[in-house]
């Protein structure tokens, strides 16, 4: 089978972040789990230790440094598979403000940042 890529609309970050993941159970209460950032992007986010079954297209609250920003569930890491525990989150409202305290700087691809360094 043949692979693609897709052109992102904003460059994807690599950084491991703790972030609260909130979402509601059947009944409708709300439960929260502490996971981890992969990747992250003004779109949205790729996170790992999430614990449960999501469905796509469900929203989500991610909170961390005194902000909440809702996300919907775009993929989910398939069980059984080194996937497994992996969330893909797109920002309901893009471009999301959340990241940008670590975003700031970082958004350049990886060559660009390494031609400005040697400047």
């Amino acid at each position: 089978m043949a692979q693609f890529k897709i052109k992102r609309r904003d460059v994807r970050v690599e950084v491991a972040l703790p972030v609260l993941l909130t979402t509601t159970d059947t009944k409708g209460r709300p439960v929260e789990q502490q996971v981890t950032t992969i990747d992250i992007s003004r779109q949205g986010a790729l996170l790992r230790g999430f614990r449960g079954a999501l469905r796509t297209g469900k929203i989500v609250w991610l909170t961390r440094n005194d902000k909440t920003q809702e996300f919907r569930v775009a993929w989910v890491g398939p069980k059984g598979t080194p996937k497994a525990g992996q969330i893909g989150l797109s920002a309901v409202d893009p471009p999301s403000p959340f990241w940008d305290d670590v975003l700031q700087g970082r958004e350049r691809p990886a060559a660009a940042r390494s031609l400005a360094a040697h400047a």
